[in-house]
């Protein structure tokens, strides 16, 4: 896909989805860590569980109309990119499926395989289609509109399983339910957000400040990266946290996992990053070489957030402590990110994600520690 959209327009594409991002997480709101806590404790009692599906579903469909009214007055603003505009709603096509797909759902259950089955049957239907319709760099346009189909793919086929397969059904839900929903998993919507304002603001800002190839550089270590690295232990979190929720105790053991787990894939950025680029893209990606080194680094302390934050801040219960601690170092981050960008644009955006991984990773160990300390002693 690098190859053959040229430097200059997957700049473009990776601006647009990274101004998608910011709906990604306003969608979700949080529901992925609260709707799987929430469907893991009451897996046994269908009436439960239909309540738990429709509360989020309804919840969802308000704060999408919501994120695309924003959307549609943003894209004005973006005069560098006003020629594209249609990218942008393409991009949002790919997050409101993205979004509307039940993982949690799956993961509350323990039936990781749905997911597995569904993600590739998705991501097969766009591979197929990038390599049957992409053909030039001007086809840059259509990319983020194959992978929404892949995604409402995946979508559909989910909830059939749930519907049918399963036969839960929807409940209709009072606005005063739906608002209730939303305010209970805005603690966990805030630990969201925060890091997507050093993650995500990162491309945004490089965008803003710098040129589309620039962007081109960051976007496509940083996505090598989230592809390999990141996704490999957000499935790691998905798989344990619901199984901590019962079973408290293997937190240490599991742990271990997810510290040996972020060390081997640092190295393996570290160590293979110039084959990446010269497989994957073309010599013109040159600098993004040690961009893939420096944010492959931070997947060790990526791995050390999720586990002493979602696998046990949230187990036992420290949504608002979590919360609080993604609020403050997101703010540094974005402290960062302003000069670094600026300063030094993509070599500013990979070190802003590094730096404020690190932060984050020092902080909930730290309190992580404190609070199993204290319990001990107690």
């Amino acid at each position: 896909l690098v190859k053959v959209l040229g430097v200059n327009n997957y700049g473009i594409y990776v601006f647009t989805y990274s101004v998608s991002n910011y709906f990604a997480t306003i969608i979700d709101y949080g529901f992925k860590l609260t709707g799987t806590r929430d469907v893991a404790l009451n897996r046994k009692d269908p009436m439960a569980l239909s309540a738990i599906i429709s509360k989020i579903l309804y919840s969802k469909v308000l704060l999408a109309i919501v994120s695309l009214l924003i959307l549609s007055a943003t894209i004005p603003l973006f005069d560098k990119y006003n020629e594209s505009y249609l990218v942008f709603y393409f991009s949002f096509l790919v997050v409101l499926f993205t979004s509307f797909f039940p993982d949690w759902f799956f993961q509350g259950i323990e039936k990781m395989r749905f997911i597995t089955i569904l993600n590739l049957s998705s991501r097969l239907v766009f591979t197929i289609a990038i390599f049957i319709f992409i053909k030039s760099p001007v086809d840059y346009i259509f990319v983020p509109l194959i992978s929404a189909i892949g995604g409402l793919v995946a979508m559909i086929g989910a909830w059939w399983i749930i519907l049918v397969q399963m036969k839960l059904s929807f409940i209709r839900q009072r606005t005063a339910d739906i608002v209730k929903t939303i305010k209970e998993s805005t603690p966990l919507f805030l630990n969201s957000l925060f890091p997507t304002l050093y993650n995500n603001t990162s491309a945004f800002l490089l965008g803003i400040f710098g040129t589309p190839t620039q962007l081109a550089y960051y976007g496509a270590a940083q996505r090598i990266v989230e592809a390999i690295g990141t996704s490999a232990i957000r499935i790691l979190t998905q798989a344990f946290f619901p199984h901590l929720n019962v079973q408290k105790g293997q937190s240490k053991a599991v742990g271990k996992i997810f510290f040996f787990s972020g060390l081997i894939l640092a190295v393996f950025f570290i160590v293979s990053a110039p084959w990446i680029v010269k497989y994957l893209f073309t010599e013109e990606f040159g600098p993004s070489v040690w961009l893939i080194r420096i944010i492959g680094l931070s997947v060790l302390f990526f791995a050390i957030n999720d586990n002493y934050g979602t696998n046990y801040l949230l187990v036992n219960r420290q949504d608002k402590l979590l919360m609080r601690i993604s609020m403050v170092v997101s703010f540094i981050g974005l402290s960062l990110a302003f000069p670094l960008i600026f300063f030094f644009k993509h070599w500013g955006a990979a070190f802003t994600i590094l730096l404020s991984r690190m932060l984050f990773a020092c902080v909930v160990f730290y309190y992580a520690r404190k609070i199993e300390l204290s319990t001990k002693s107690n």
